[in-house]
């Protein structure tokens, strides 16, 4: 009998409630409140890390994920900390979308799945109707993900919630949030980029730090969210100032438990901006939204999809390698990782593999019509074909040469 016992510490820091462990390297991850997205992310946002969303020029879907991500940090019960100058964040916060819908929300796309599967059935390929249909919704992927990687903690046992979109979110659960909203419209600072950063620093070491919690006690996540950075309305003496920001609320962010999401309007700055350029380098993540709004190519696809995400940066934290690459569901043939679309439904925001539909439409028209059989009819008879002669034969008379 061997006599080797593992070695283990007696005082285990326990993990952070509405987190895990990745399966790839170990990085402790959280929610984002889309489980599709998490999927594109390798599993969730990883902690100390910035997302960048970009936004779109028509819609407003960024700010949608903005209120998906401060929505899962009141539901797991963490406290989240909001900083806008375009729009009043207690506004934006009121109008977070309600959570506890798992029920309804996963028996509705069972239903459909149903009956459309006795309606259209397979009249080619007929041996391939036993096979099980891949689902690349959202709720397949958080079934998916909660049988591979459960979550950690008893006070987190749901790791994603499950939002509605069509319901605000109590006022009850938002009093009770511990959240700090930030107006800088108020400020009279010429430069609101470092005063903000003040204040980040500020709540990160009252309680977010390692430092302020003992390894023992129980580790909260600061959930930061940026209502449209570098706007018009954001006041800064010149581009250098945006740069510094970026670059210090990464710093903080590494060594603490905070995770932060901004949204950037680049269209304000054209297509092929350095300044936007530069502003996705300071972040460890970026995506883009991109609607089929205002594009007439692309308004055959607008009955599937609402438009393009295209992931133009990974998370790449302590790894050579992004998590994404062996985890994603949704990104599994390695091929690109800019062939998804979104779906804005009624109660909720998915994001799926993009699919070309048929060419010509559903009903496009498989046989010949009976016009051309009467075309064909009325050719002159110059085009007839005669009586076929062999070799040797007389005309007029059959060849017996002819089968």
């Amino acid at each position: 009998m061997s006599s080797f016992k593992k070695r283990t510490s007696v005082n285990q820091p326990k993990l952070p409630p509405g987190s895990r462990l990745s399966a790839h390297n170990g990085q402790l991850l959280t929610s984002t409140g889309v489980p599709s997205f998490d999927d594109v992310l390798g599993g969730g946002l990883p902690i100390g890390s910035v997302l960048m969303i970009k936004e779109d020029k028509h819609t407003d879907y960024a700010q949608v994920l903005l209120k998906y991500f401060l929505a899962q940090g009141i539901a797991s019960k963490r406290a989240i900390l909001l900083a806008s100058a375009d729009e009043d964040p207690k506004k934006f916060v009121d109008s977070l979308p309600d959570f506890g819908g798992d029920k309804t929300e996963e028996k509705e796309p069972k239903e459909k799945e149903a009956s459309e599967g006795q309606d259209e059935k397979m009249t080619i390929a007929w041996r391939y109707q036993s096979l099980p249909k891949l689902n690349v919704s959202a709720a397949g992927l958080s079934s998916f993900k909660k049988s591979a990687m459960p979550s950690v903690g008893e006070a987190a046992s749901v790791y994603c919630h499950s939002f509605d979109l069509t319901k605000r979110m109590s006022e009850l659960s938002i009093e009770s949030a511990s959240k700090h909203l930030i107006n800088m419209d108020d400020w009279e600072e010429e430069d609101d980029c470092t005063k903000l950063i003040e204040e980040i620093r500020a709540q990160i070491e009252r309680e977010f730090s390692p430092s302020s919690t003992s390894p023992s006690g129980t580790r909260n996540i600061l959930r930061i969210g940026v209502h449209s950075f570098a706007s018009m309305f954001w006041k800064r003496r010149n581009e250098q100032d945006m740069f510094r920001f970026l670059h210090a609320l990464r710093g903080l962010l590494r060594f603490s438990f905070g995770v932060c999401v901004l949204t950037v309007p680049a269209h304000l700055y054209g297509a092929e901006s350095g300044f936007i350029r530069k502003l996705e380098h300071m972040c460890d993540a970026v995506v883009e939204i991109e609607s089929f709004a205002g594009s007439e190519k692309l308004a055959d696809f607008s009955s599937d999809y609402h438009g393009f995400f295209h992931v133009r940066k990974l998370p790449v934290l302590n790894t050579i390698v992004s998590s994404s690459v062996k985890l994603s569901v949704l990104q599994s043939s390695h091929s690109t990782t800019n062939n998804l679309a979104f779906k804005l439904r009624r109660k909720r925001f998915t994001i799926e593999t993009f699919h070309l539909p048929i060419e010509g439409g559903v009903g496009e028209r498989r046989t010949s019509s009976k016009p051309d059989e009467d075309q064909k009819k009325k050719e002159p008879s110059t085009f007839k074909k005669g009586p076929k002669v062999g070799c040797g034969s007389m005309a007029g008379k059959k060849d017996p040469l002819e089968f």
